[in-house]
């Protein structure tokens, strides 16, 4: 068994994980046709480090910001952890605004010098109508290395991009990286690597930087008792993000993607979750509700035993479901900026007494917490009156990457951060 588990830097905690059990699965990709494509902690770690060693080779620094334009699969996972390894710091390049032009913002303000994408990527495809893309420097494969300019994003100078038609490039992606030599950038828990965007409810996504050590600390608040989860969230967001797995060693599956039209029907994951020996799966509430839909019409038997959930306030209908599709749910509050801070569980016997919009019920870890008038930013204590969340810890972001902290008025004195989400004391 290795030592004490690393908490500062995030190659380390996969390390760590590879020599706990480098034969137990980290991931469990499925195909549509569901194919069960498994990587073992010590190919998450090795391929990795193969990866980083390749950037290494194509001038990737550390510091130096990637942008990750590759939809859910092997080839994302390694190529953003891959990243990571060597240094860099990822980003995800994805679109919300209907005319695209945020992904021009998140790739001005981190300064990205290179893009690492699929040609069939929805984004992608939008963004190369303003790329100079020059002649290949170098072909290997389905990979190949080219110049690049953009007069809306000058700090851009390299992309990278694979044909990923088949989950065959995927495979073959992967075999191709045993070649490569072994190497991980000597950083600091204090150094950057990834930067989340939050979900543009209120306009553009916001840019949230967070640390080696921050990431680590995100993934150890949400820790489950937990072996095999079913978490089909894309990685482009944070609840893809493989907190389940450097925090609690859960071994994840999702649903490998080609392009933006793959799908796949929900009770087809759940069985192959189930298949596996899932004990829990992260799910959103109208998720829940779908499998209950496919118990219903037959397509679905069996149950697991913990949902994880969030994002939306439990209604009383997800609460019935409770001995019928799942034991429990673990509803969990938290936001991009934020992280995971409000966590609670509601077994079987507690869904005739537990009140709709349920939240959770205790603070994570040292996370504190306190509702302030918006008006008067006095502390509210008294029961039943609606206020903002303040929130502070070791989870909460230091600043935005986009905004200045000093005036976006999010940032209150002595470390509080306004959330803007209002709650009250029952």
């Amino acid at each position: 068994m290795p030592g004490d588990i690393p908490r500062d830097v995030l190659m380390n905690r996969f390390q760590y994980l590879a020599d706990e059990d480098p034969n137990r699965d980290g991931y469990v990709f499925v195909s549509p046709t569901m194919k069960r494509i498994p990587l073992s902690r010590y190919n998450l770690w090795d391929l990795c480090g193969r990866y980083a060693s390749r950037l290494r080779r194509y001038g990737i620094k550390t510091g130096d910001v990637v942008c990750s334009m590759i939809k859910t699969s092997r080839t994302k996972l390694i190529s953003m952890f891959g990243a990571i390894a060597a240094g860099a710091v990822v980003v995800n390049g994805v679109t919300i605004q209907a005319d695209g032009q945020d992904i021009f913002r998140v790739l001005n303000i981190s300064k990205c010098k290179t893009i690492i994408a699929s040609w069939e990527n929805p984004e992608f495809v939008f963004l190369q109508k303003f790329l100079k893309i020059g002649e290949a420097d170098l072909v290997v494969g389905a990979e190949s290395i080219h110049p690049v300019q953009c007069d809306q994003a000058p700090w851009l100078k390299q992309l990278i991009v694979y044909e990923l038609n088949s989950h065959e490039d995927h495979t073959a992606f992967l075999s191709r990286l045993a070649d490569e030599e072994f190497y991980v950038a000597p950083v600091t828990a204090d150094d950057e690597a990834y930067i989340f965007l939050t979900s543009g409810s209120t306009g553009y996504s916001k840019m949230v930087p967070r640390t080696n050590r921050e990431c680590l600390a995100i993934a150890d608040s949400f820790k489950q008792d937990i072996h095999i989860v079913l978490n089909n969230r894309i990685m482009e967001w944070m609840a893809g993000f493989p907190t389940l797995y450097l925090g609690s060693g859960a071994t994840i599956i999702v649903q490998e993607y080609l392009d933006s039209s793959t799908t796949m029907d929900v009770a087809g994951i759940w069985n192959i979750a189930c298949d596996e020996g899932a004990d829990a799966a992260l799910l959103l509430p109208v998720e829940i509700i779908a499998v209950k839909e496919a118990f219903d019409n037959g397509a679905v038997t069996r149950r697991i035993k913990r949902i994880i959930t969030g994002g939306y306030p439990l209604k009383r209908c997800v609460y019935d479901l409770l001995n019928i599709i799942c034991d429990e749910y673990h509803v969990s509050y938290g936001t991009t900026e934020i992280g995971y801070t409000i966590m609670g569980v509601v077994t079987g016997d507690m869904k005739d007494t537990v009140k709709d919009c349920y939240t959770g019920d205790r603070l994570v870890g040292s996370t504190q917490m306190k509702i302030v008038d918006e008006k008067t930013n006095m502390e509210i204590t008294s029961r039943n009156c609606p206020g903002n969340l303040y929130f502070k810890g070791g989870t909460i972001l230091r600043h935005f990457k986009d905004l200045d902290s000093n005036t976006c008025g999010a940032f209150k004195e002595d470390g509080w951060f306004d959330s803007s989400d209002v709650g009250y004391i029952e």
